[in-house]
C-alpha cells in the first residue's frame, strides 16, 4: 500500500509503484542436488521437518524447501539449505543449535548441477 502513497526523493517525487516493473528473468527451476552422503528432508507448512517421526523446527520461511542433513558425528547433523549452513541438531535430544562445534566446521557442499 505504501508503494502507491509515499513519494521518494530518489525517484524524483514519484512513488515506487510508478517505476516498478516485474523482472523478465526467472529463477532456475533445477532442483538442488545434495552430496550422496547427505539425507534430505522437506520442510512442511509449519516450518518443521520430520526426523524419525519427530518434528524438528526449521523455519516457516523454508516451507516446501528440501533441506540437506550432513552427518557430523554420532547423532549430530548439520542442516543445509542449498549451499548455506543453517545450523544443526542433535538427533537424540532433538535439540536445534545455530552452529555445530568449532571442530566440526567444514566447507559448504558442492552441488552436482
Amino acid at each position: 500500500r505504501y508503494n502507491n502513497v509515499r513519494p521518494h526523493e530518489a525517484l524524483d517525487g514519484r512513488v515506487p509503484a510508478d517505476v516498478y516493473f516485474p523482472s523478465k528473468k526467472r529463477a532456475p527451476k533445477k532442483a538442488y542436488v545434495y552430496p550422496d552422503h547427505f539425507e534430505t528432508r522437506k520442510v512442511d507448512v509449519s516450518g518443521r521437518f520430520s526426523w524419525h517421526d519427530h518434528p524438528i523446527r526449521a523455519s516457516k520461511s523454508l516451507c516446501g524447501a528440501t533441506l540437506g542433513l550432513e552427518p557430523l558425528d554420532d547423532n549430530i547433523w548439520r542442516v543445509w539449505f542449498r549451499d548455506q549452513s543453517l545450523g544443526g541438531f542433535d538427533a537424540i535430544r532433538r535439540k536445534v543449535f545455530d552452529h555445530p562445534p568449532r571442530s566440526e566446521c567444514k566447507q559448504s557442499p558442492r552441488s552436482v548441477l
